[in-house]
């Protein structure tokens, strides 16, 4: 049996590929337990009321797409939507806000504001014109799966639970709830037995 002496510079070349390998294997891991929060994202850009439906922008990624879409509500039927526009982002958003004349509205990305007016077309536009928050956005109270809404109660399926709340008519009762999974429509019903 012969045994090759190994010479230093092919200790450092070995422990270095080692040291590598480790390190590929490592970031593998890590990008695998680190989840991409590509949660869906939504604003009402308009209520309803006598002129019309309720118009919401949805940012969703699916199919391995950041997807934008506006869509409109059908006030006769809160389970049907219309799709106006719709329209591939580069990146997932961070952050979506109204515009202060409702002509379009804001995405925030990691390059910024952006401005996209209401066919889903990006323009020039005065950051001034960015409102900070949505204003029919609310906050509500919640006990396990229901919620507690301006006197009425929702009751969401069993593990749901609502991250955001939006009011989508003028009378308040139609609702957009966003869950961690799912965008859901609840209608409160006047109708008493």
């Amino acid at each position: 049996m012969v045994l090759m002496n190994e010479t230093r510079k092919e200790k450092r070349l070995r422990f270095f590929l080692i040291l590598v390998f480790i390190s590929i294997a490592a970031a593998g891991f890590y990008m695998q337990l680190v989840p991409e929060t590509n949660d869906p994202k939504v604003l009402v850009l308009r209520q309803s009321s006598d002129e019309g439906s309720p118009r919401i922008a949805v940012y969703e990624y699916k199919n391995g797409e950041h997807l934008m879409a506006v869509y409109e509500v059908e006030r006769t039927s809160p389970f049907k939507f219309k799709t106006f526009y719709a329209s591939a982002l580069s990146q997932a958003p961070e952050e979506l806000a109204p515009d202060r004349e409702g002509n379009g509205f804001w995405v925030k990305t990691g390059n910024g504001w952006s401005y996209f007016a209401g066919n889903l077309q990006q323009a020039k536009r005065d950051e001034g014109f960015r409102m900070a928050s949505s204003p029919y956005q609310i906050e509500c109270s919640a006990n396990g799966q229901t919620l507690y809404i301006k006197n009425n109660t929702i009751n969401l399926p069993s593990g749901t639970k609502a991250k955001e709340i939006h009011s989508l008519s003028e009378d308040g009762l139609l609702w957009l709830i966003l869950t961690e999974e799912d965008i859901k429509i609840a209608q409160i019903d006047t109708k008493y037995p």
